[in-house]
């Protein structure tokens, strides 16, 4: 099976809810965020989310799609002050669709996007517990910046920072 990897359209704010809550069911500790807070929120904060990631001037959400399905997702961030560093966020890939790649290009939209911006560095947290999607980010050339990201999760296992210099 072939998958494909797009934008976010304004109108998925349904989609963009659903992925992004079933990935933090599925991974709890991966997250800065958790289940209980998100799946909380009204309609009006995901349409506006959803609206401006479909904007893709500051931040975009990518979806991994696999016949139709949507089976991944990550999001991309221009950092507020330090303007020539993105962030990838959120990325998740559900469990039955993993090892096929579709990590790895999710990871490669965002730094396709993040190039497009005018960033020259792509920053990312990893959970400590997480050591395939540590493996995944090395593959790709990301290296540990020694920080120890706090977060408001208290199930996330000392998120580390990695980043990559973009060509």
């Amino acid at each position: 099976m072939a998958f494909v990897v797009r934008r976010v359209e304004a109108g998925e704010w349904a989609l963009a809810k659903r992925m992004r809550l079933c990935a933090l069911r599925d991974a709890p500790g991966a997250f800065g965020s958790v289940y209980e807070d998100e799946v909380s929120r009204d309609d009006d904060f995901w349409i506006a989310r959803t609206a401006s990631n479909a904007r893709g001037e500051e931040n975009i959400l990518f979806f991994a799609e696999e016949d139709g399905e949507a089976v991944g997702m990550v999001v991309g961030a221009v950092d507020d002050t330090e303007r020539w560093i993105a962030h990838l966020y959120a990325m998740w890939v559900m469990p039955d669709a993993r090892g096929k790649g579709i990590g790895k290009e999710l990871v490669r939209v965002v730094e396709e996007w993040a190039r497009g911006r005018g960033c020259s560095t792509v920053l990312l947290e990893v959970s400590g517990d997480n050591p395939a999607a540590t493996r995944l980010y090395e593959r790709m050339g990301y290296s540990f910046n020694g920080t120890c990201v706090e977060v408001s999760n208290e199930s996330c296992q000392g998120c580390l920072q990695m980043s990559i210099k973009l060509d």
